[in-house]
């Protein structure tokens, strides 16, 4: 029954959408919930109170009426009161129960929970992120225990006679139908079992994997490589989390990176710039002959096309080539003479 408005008790504005609906209910119903508030009668009322807000406001059908006819036409009066047990009934409370406490639910029911996601910094080599590779990683991280096979049982004992294996019973509380964890079993629907002495009852011990990875072309700093199945074990049957690889790379002593282009810095010398010539550049694959232009300038770049990162069919970058001019020093006194004769020279004006 309801002695509050009901948008009052979730604590959301009257435009709340469904979503925002959904989330201060389970927030509250959390908070409150019977089992995380053993014989504590305060938080049962307000659970009770809650639920049947939430009941209200989640159908479109009710929450039209009740915004149609006030909140007093779902107040907690002889003549409107609101059987709080149909709200459990229209719900299904098993199944909210396990919407609610999502996999901590699912684990006091005894039933599947899955595991854990997992992170692993992978330090790669330059060139291995650039074509690809394979490595070889070992990480520490639960394994199913190998004693008890994951069950958390050395012995699985007898299906409980209370609960009929379900890991819960129905009580009735003020005419309200719950369902509560079977205090016979504790919620895993058998008894007489003997836990595993390996693992505690868990199911899962701290161990060690060794896995193969492979590393596709054009991974970067950052890059997340996602391995599926290969994150913490599930427990009671649950699917096993995830690994996720998170990629840093090593720098190189000649070539950087920009997206899927190379550059390379290199040295020529004066008379290559003034005059041109040919130079030999390293690329990912193998040398290649660069021409430099007469008047190559400091700091300026060449292009090689297709030379860079590919990681598609359609998708390879370049490679830029900058070139710094070496000017000479300490040039001997004839030299000296020959470039100020070259100076005069570039100086005067054409006729």
């Amino acid at each position: 029954m309801l002695e509050r408005d009901a948008y009052e008790i979730l604590g959301v504005p009257r435009d709340a959408t469904d979503a925002d609906l959904k989330k201060a209910y389970r927030k509250l119903a959390r908070k409150y919930h019977p089992d995380v508030n053993p014989n504590d009668k305060e938080a049962e009322k307000k659970f009770k109170e809650i639920s049947a807000a939430y009941d209200i406001l989640s159908n479109p059908e009710k929450r039209a009426e009740y915004d149609r006819l006030g909140a007093a036409a779902y107040y907690a009066t002889p003549e409107a009161a609101h059987d709080f047990e149909e709200v459990f009934a229209s719900r299904g409370f098993a199944d909210l129960f396990r919407d609610l406490f999502a996999g901590r639910g699912a684990q006091a029911y005894g039933g599947p929970v899955r595991g854990d996601d997992l992170a692993y910094s992978l330090e790669v080599d330059f060139l291995e992120a650039v074509k690809g590779g394979h490595t070889t990683i070992t990480l520490e991280k639960e394994v199913t225990c190998p004693a008890c096979h994951g069950s958390g049982y050395e012995y699985a004992g007898q299906t409980c006679q209370d609960c009929g294996g379900r890991g819960v019973i129905e009580k009735k509380v003020d005419n309200v139908r719950m369902l509560i964890n079977c205090s016979t079993c504790h919620g895993t629907g058998r008894v007489g079992q003997q836990t595993c002495r390996r693992c505690g009852g868990r199911g899962v011990v701290l161990g060690t994997e060794t896995l193969d990875v492979k590393i596709p072309a054009g991974v970067d700093n950052g890059t997340r490589l996602r391995m599926t199945g290969k994150g913490n074990p599930g427990l009671n049957g649950g699917p096993p989390g995830d690994l996720f690889l998170i990629i840093s790379v090593r720098p190189h002593p000649q070539f950087s990176r920009q997206g899927n282009d190379i550059y390379y810095k290199t040295t020529i010398s004066l008379f290559d710039a003034v005059l041109g010539g040919k130079i030999t550049v390293p690329t990912l694959d193998k040398p290649v002959a660069l021409t430099i232009p007469p008047g190559t300038q400091n700091g300026q770049r060449f292009r090689l096309k297709g030379k860079g990162i590919k990681t598609g069919p359609n998708r390879v970058g370049d490679q830029y080539v900058e070139v710094t001019v070496a000017i000479p020093k300490n040039l001997p006194p004839k030299a000296q003479e020959m470039f100020a004769s070259l100076k005069e020279m570039v100086a005067a004006p054409s006729n």
